[in-house]
């Protein structure tokens, strides 16, 4: 089932990527609701609104297990979600259908305006990449000797760069 952008929270989150598009192309919700972007150093996201949805969700996919890691590693991430404060308001989840962890942040779009989204989305792209460099750090430090080690997920070959 295809779903279109076209409700009031994606119209209100369209005319926000605009204004956050660089001299390339302009960055738009696609027909799923999201829209996938970078900050030109290598920290990436995803913009989401769902369907019928009244907020924003800006994710992105932290690293992909091969393998589970031991007791360890689990624990310094639940250390690192503790009251949002490392995550900066966002929050460390695990997609069970691709094995990965992810990083994600949610809004009400009636709580933004344009500022306060391109803060919310610089801000999440800039976490984003302090939180996958710590979590590569606890994964070489905390895995049991012979683990396979987690696989870096990188950018998405569609994604746009926000301007500087």
């Amino acid at each position: 089932m295809q779903q279109t952008s076209s409700g009031a929270a994606a119209q209100t989150v369209n005319a926000w990527l605009m204004n956050l598009s660089g001299e390339g192309a302009p960055l738009r919700l696609d027909d799923l609701g999201q829209c996938q972007l970078g900050d030109g150093t290598g920290n990436f996201c995803t913009v989401h609104v769902p369907e019928g949805g009244d907020e924003v969700i800006c994710y992105v996919d932290l690293m992909r297990l091969v393998r589970p890691l031991g007791a360890a590693f689990y624990e310094e991430i639940l250390a690192m979600n503790m009251y949002g404060e490392y995550t900066r308001g966002a929050a460390i989840s695990f997609d069970r259908q691709q094995n990965t962890l992810i990083l994600f942040y949610r809004r009400p779009v009636a709580q933004l305006e344009a500022t306060t989204f391109g803060n919310v989305v610089q801000g999440f792209l800039t976490t984003s990449g302090v939180v996958r460099q710590r979590l590569q750090e606890i994964a070489a430090e905390k895995a049991p000797e012979g683990a396979a080690m987690p696989q870096q997920v990188l950018a998405p070959e569609t994604m746009t760069m926000l301007r500087a």
